[in-house]
């Protein structure tokens, strides 16, 4: 459900094909036939910023999947300055008067490193209590961040030199097989002998491998930066809808917003949130 197009307003056609028309049984389409990709299909059940943060999200969680909790919404995103692993929701005194949460470094007392991490342990009033103050400070300027991410999502949207260098790669595509053309000719008339042409078309298959590998490259290029556009869309349009000031707690907000926050010997924390900004408080 979480990655499927659909509830976005899109649809990715053919990703299944009738492989035997005798039993009618469909199978998964894994590039036999060509996918299509059509934008804005149909009425979308959520908001496409909000399915592209969950795609974000998921490649987040995907890449720290040992440490990943869900039941901890602050677990994965507190950073020790010392050593740069996660903090950790840990208990106190579960079994009696004193007990009481606190997060702190998870390898604070690793015995494999030569000494422990001197970052401080954290409540999680005090997380929340910094997160409101640096959030209060980012929003102060909400109409100047957006403004300058617009200006970037203007400039990742100028795709004028990636397709150019595609279309001069498929130039040089076209005249290497031109060249095989002219090669395989001249062996079928007898104008060449088999070393000479062993010679000549390993040399072209080289040069056109190194073509593919140029091309494939672009493209991934290309894709990338269609990604980095469409999240930065994301966040604007969530940014946008964000309060200007917060002062009880939302999760979702902070899930929105919080990239990362890094907590420093002197507990103080540095908030990196999604729109670039950074605030030590």
């Amino acid at each position: 459900i979480l990655t499927n197009e659909k509830y976005k307003g899109d649809a990715l056609l053919q990703k299944g094909y009738v492989e035997n028309y005798l039993d009618h049984k469909t199978v998964k389409n894994n590039g036999v036939l060509p996918k299509y990709y059509v934008e804005n299909s149909h009425k979308a059940i959520v908001e496409k910023a909000e399915w592209e943060m969950v795609q974000a999200e998921l490649v987040r969680r995907e890449s720290i999947a040992e440490y990943y909790s869900a039941a901890d919404i602050f677990a994965t995103k507190l950073i020790c300055e010392d050593c740069g692993r996660y903090y950790g929701r840990k208990v106190w005194h579960s079994n009696d008067a004193y007990r009481r949460v606190i997060y702190q470094c998870n390898h604070k007392f690793d015995i494999a490193k030569k000494k422990k991490c001197t970052t401080p342990h954290l409540t999680e009033e005090e997380i929340i209590e910094k997160f409101f103050e640096a959030y209060n400070r980012v929003m102060l300027h909400k109409e100047k961040i957006v403004e300058d991410l617009k200006a970037v999502v203007e400039l990742l949207s100028d795709e004028t030199s990636i397709n150019g260098k595609l279309d001069e790669v498929e130039n040089e595509q076209e005249v290497a097989e031109a060249l095989v053309k002219v090669l395989l000719e001249k062996r079928s008339k007898g104008e060449i002998g088999e070393e000479e042409f062993a010679s000549q078309y390993d040399e072209y298959e080289k040069s056109f491998e190194k073509l593919n590998q140029k091309l494939t490259s672009l493209i991934k290029e290309k894709e990338l930066l269609k990604g980095k556009k469409e999240k930065m869309l994301s966040i604007i349009s969530l940014m946008e809808k964000e309060p200007n000031k917060i002062l009880a707690w939302n999760k979702r907000t902070w899930m929105y917003t919080v990239e990362k926050a890094t907590v420093h010997r002197d507990k103080t924390i540095t908030f990196s949130f999604y729109s670039g900004q950074e605030v030590r408080v």
